[in-house]
């Protein structure tokens, strides 16, 4: 859910808006004991993908090399 939170927040694609709202909807039905956990993993994926930079967009490759810190930061997931 997480996931297509972020998705949704870097605006990949309309698609990724769609997945979002049915996760948001069906994943507390498959595991509803879980709900605050999945909330509040929701917004937390969807305020991250709103300030990070376009991801998908990054030269991720270019980046292997560097401290998983390092890359946090210039794209804005720290």
């Amino acid at each position: 859910m997480g996931v297509w939170a972020f998705v949704d927040a870097q605006h990949y694609s309309p698609n990724y808006q769609t997945a979002a709202w049915l996760a948001h909807y069906l994943y507390p039905l498959v595991i509803p004991h879980q709900y605050r956990q999945l909330r509040d993993i929701e917004q937390q994926s969807r305020r991250l993908g709103q300030q990070a930079a376009c991801v998908i967009a990054q030269p991720l490759e270019d980046y292997w090399s560097d401290p998983l810190s390092t890359v946090r930061s210039r794209l804005g997931l720290a």
